[in-house]
């Protein structure tokens, strides 16, 4: 299929709205791999909170989890960017997930590392190991914290 939407739901309200150059579909309907793949995230309220953008991507409605994949790219409404190979969002938790290496931007901040769970709005990101940043305030693990989190540095 060309030019495919699909609206991403949980428990009746609109969690995402999915976008594809092209889609292939397998399984009995229940995955589609995605070429070209554009998300948007919304609020429970129905405002825009994020943009994911990917070269390609694998959607399941049976899990409810969309896979993206190739140069990954999730903005937020106010600035922040976070960069990473791949990630999945998983709809039922409203949340962005990956293990992989990642780059999270914002107007004079960048933190790198290797694995996060997120909200789509990159709001409340748990990271699981960093391996740079510069300008971002983090409280660092103790060894039996949870992940460090990047807490959002106050306006000036």
């Amino acid at each position: 299929m060309f030019g495919a939407r699909t609206v991403l739901l949980e428990g009746g309200v609109r969690r995402g709205e999915l976008f594809s150059d092209t889609a292939f579909f397998f399984d009995q309907g229940t995955r589609i791999e995605l070429r070209g793949v554009r998300t948007n995230f919304f609020t429970e309220a129905g405002a825009l909170e994020g943009t994911l953008t990917s070269r390609e991507g694998t959607f399941n409605n049976r899990s409810q989890v969309m896979e993206a994949r190739g140069d990954v790219v999730v903005q937020s409404q106010d600035g922040r960017r976070l960069t990473s190979p791949e990630l999945r969002y998983f709809i039922t938790e409203n949340e962005i997930r990956s293990d992989s290496s990642f780059v999270l931007t914002r107007p004079g901040e960048r933190l790198t590392g290797v694995g996060f769970r997120s909200d789509p709005n990159l709001r409340n990101v748990r990271i699981f190991r960093t391996t740079g940043a510069s300008g971002v305030a983090l409280t660092p693990p103790s060894s039996q914290a949870p992940p460090a989190t990047a807490q959002p540095s106050s306006p000036a």
